[in-house]
């Protein structure tokens, strides 16, 4: 479990810097990027 939590860790990493300068993941609205996301986190 902690080699996966590893990846998941790294992978938020890179989402989180992508949007430290937007709200969404592309464009001014949420899309499915930002949706398909949220399985993810909860």
């Amino acid at each position: 479990m902690g080699w996966l939590k590893g990846r998941m860790d790294n992978a938020f990493g890179i989402v989180n810097q992508h949007l430290v300068n937007r709200a969404f993941k592309v464009g001014d609205q949420p899309t499915m990027a930002d949706f398909s996301l949220c399985g993810y986190m909860f």
